[in-house]
């Protein structure tokens, strides 16, 4: 299934250690991430809860290129750090992300700080960067 590649694959570049990701699945009747008899949402670290949370929504937003449905081709993540994901897995969410712009779909990141690598992660001719009150917008260009 298109769905659960892209998400296993994610899950391995943002490092999730609660379970290893080849072994998760996704539900045939809800399309949701389910892994043996757990509960994802109360069985797993909060960081890797967002790695997870981060790795479905970009992975809808990849299938909706390949498969006709009704997703917006539109992704918003508003402070994706919030559970202080490492910035190697938060770099890899934006690298994936940014994928995005290739298939005139559009992920906008919201986010309070900006990662040691930001710089090097978009170009900057390739990106627009709006500060709102020591916020920040991410948004490709």
């Amino acid at each position: 299934m298109a769905l659960k590649d892209s998400v296993c694959e994610q899950l391995v570049k943002y490092g999730l250690k609660s379970f290893d990701p080849a072994e998760f699945d996704i539900s045939p009747d809800s399309y949701l991430p389910i892994y043996g008899n757990f509960d994802l949402s109360f069985d797993m670290s909060a960081s890797d809860l967002i790695r997870l949370i981060w790795a479905y929504l970009l992975g809808l937003l990849e299938v909706a290129r390949t498969f006709p449905n009704n997703h917006t081709g539109f992704v918003f993540f508003d402070e994706p750090q919030q559970q202080n994901v490492k910035d190697l897995s938060f770099s890899a969410l934006l690298q994936r992300a940014y994928l995005a712009k290739k298939f005139n779909q559009q992920v906008v990141v919201s986010i309070s700080k900006l990662p040691l690598d930001f710089i090097t992660i978009i170009p900057e001719t390739e990106r627009h960067l709006i500060d709102i009150n020591d916020k920040w917008m991410l948004i490709p260009e």
